[in-house]
């Protein structure tokens, strides 16, 4: 992955409802990488216990 080639897209509010499969509290989104080429985005999630879990 090019995490250097990756353009911001803009800041936004994180509402995320996933759950941390460690202690169950919400995760909150920490980046949304958009890859122009491919038309992908992954985002990259962080709990407060420092569990950190990504999708694409």
């Amino acid at each position: 992955m090019e995490l250097f080639r990756a353009e911001r897209l803009g800041y936004f509010e994180s509402s995320s409802t996933r759950k941390c499969r460690l202690c169950g509290d919400n995760l909150e989104l920490l980046r949304s990488i958009y890859y122009p080429e491919t038309k992908a985005t992954i985002r990259v999630f962080e709990c407060k216990c420092g569990e950190r879990t990504w999708d694409e």
